[in-house]
């Protein structure tokens, strides 16, 4: 560095073009590394269901004995949805299982035994599991197929929004596919009777 005239100059040499090289390399490998995806296992986490959402009245299923399943699912690992630079990974057994777990959860707050061998069945069934991104909100998508031991079977696409992540809207869907079970009248009856 040179000072003339009360202005200091940098002089461009060697030294100078060598750190240049060195601080764009320096940006090269962040922005290679930092551009890489992150692989996230999806994991469940029950919602808590808010008794108000359930209109059907479940008075009648307390003290049955009921088993729900999980038969027919793929449990085959796949991307099921992603946010940024994180990739979600899971199965549509996965999904089932949880809905599983959050309808047995949810039956045993009203009083119902779950158990492998109880009187009346259900097997949850889940299907195309996906994700789309909007603006600050990431939305799930899936099938649900509900078959009950008496042949009923309620088939309708599930979705669910959240301002969080790709499990968050997951867990979310699970605790809708569940409402939506309480809350079908021929399901309660069938397992009512």
């Amino acid at each position: 560095m040179k000072l003339s005239k009360g202005i200091a100059t940098l002089s461009v040499g060697k030294d100078f073009i060598g750190l240049k090289r060195a601080v764009g390399l320096l940006f090269l490998t962040v922005t290679v590394a930092g551009c890489s995806t992150v692989a996230h296992d999806y994991s469940w986490a029950p919602y808590a269901i808010n008794p108000v959402l359930i209109a059907s009245d479940v008075s009648a299923l307390s003290g049955q004995t009921i088993s729900i399943t999980t038969e027919g699912n793929d449990g085959e690992r796949v991307m099921i949805g992603e946010l940024s630079l994180n990739q979600y990974f899971g199965s549509s057994q996965q999904l089932a299982t949880a809905n599983s777990l959050q309808l047995s959860d949810e039956l045993k707050r009203l009083d119902v035994n779950v158990s492998g061998d109880g009187s009346k069945t259900l097997n949850i069934q889940v299907s195309h599991p996906a994700t789309e991104q909007g603006m600050w909100v990431v939305r799930a998508h899936l099938r649900i197929t509900i078959e009950a031991g008496n042949g009923y079977v309620l088939e309708k696409p599930m979705s669910n929004s959240t301002p969080g992540t790709v499990p968050r809207a997951y867990n979310g869907a699970v605790s809708l596919v569940v409402v939506e079970i309480l809350n079908d009248p021929q399901i309660v009856a069938y397992l009512g009777s």
